[in-house]
């Protein structure tokens, strides 16, 4: 049955996911299409972005993990950056 709905997956895309945990725990994960995204984590929860916890924003170790679920391009590249407001 699926097989013939296959049209409904074009145009097929890229699909690299990125989760984050902060000194205490899960904070989140975002499984978007978009080839560039923005993600904000703070306080505010309507300022945090849909799939991560609004909280405090702890120093200390945080961890990023980019998954790869779907690469169909020749290339496929991310640039990480990480910015705080040093408060």
């Amino acid at each position: 049955m699926h097989k013939k709905k296959w049209e409904n997956y074009y145009p097929l895309q890229n699909l690299l996911t990125l989760s984050l945990d902060s000194p205490s725990g899960f904070r989140g994960s975002a499984h978007r299409h978009a080839p560039e995204q923005k993600h904000i984590i703070c306080p505010d929860w309507s300022k945090t972005s849909p799939g991560f916890i609004a909280g405090d924003v702890p120093a200390g170790v945080w961890k990023v993990t980019i998954s790869v679920h779907c690469v169909i391009t020749p290339d496929c590249s991310y640039e990480l950056t990480v910015r705080g407001t040093g408060r």
